[in-house]
């Protein structure tokens, strides 16, 4: 089984759905999808007057997207990385430590596995770090400024 992004159409009939008072496994059933990736768009996309469509949000850690998808899968971390051909310390440090980076080596092994292509994995992996020193960013650039041709 291989991980799919919800649609659009599916966001859209979640927002329906959640407005029209169904649980969060009411709305997994009839989407046949898992309770979890149900429960995590309704909080990711939660502002303060609840379930909010396609709102923008930091990029997810490319690490806790392969342990989302182990969790929806219901294999172990050890029979995860059994198929990737990794270390279970290797798989456990990218799933749980914030640290951590997917290598080009490891997009491909999570290609492989998880589906999604190499680029992808690691498109992901550029927008999370962009995002994460973004918010550095006055400290980080504090003190230069911009070269101007002579």
């Amino acid at each position: 089984m291989n991980y799919k992004q919800l649609t659009e159409n599916e966001q859209y009939q979640i927002d329906a759905l959640n407005k029209a008072g169904h649980s969060q496994k009411e709305i997994s059933e009839l989407l046949a999808r898992s309770a979890s990736t149900i429960s995590r768009e309704l909080c990711r996309n939660r502002g303060l007057r609840g379930y909010r469509l396609m709102r923008m949000h930091s990029p997810t850690r490319p690490g806790r997207m392969v342990k989302n998808m182990i969790e929806e899968l219901g294999i172990t971390v050890t029979d995860a990385a059994a198929h990737l051909k990794v270390t279970r310390q290797t798989l456990n440090h990218l799933i749980n430590h914030e640290n951590s980076r997917v290598s080009p080596e490891m997009a491909l092994r999570l290609e492989a596995v998880f589906g999604s292509t190499a680029d992808n994995w690691l498109r992901m992996q550029a927008a999370y770090d962009a995002a994460r020193i973004r918010r550095r960013e006055a400290e980080i650039t504090k003190g230069l400024h911009r070269l101007q041709p002579a």
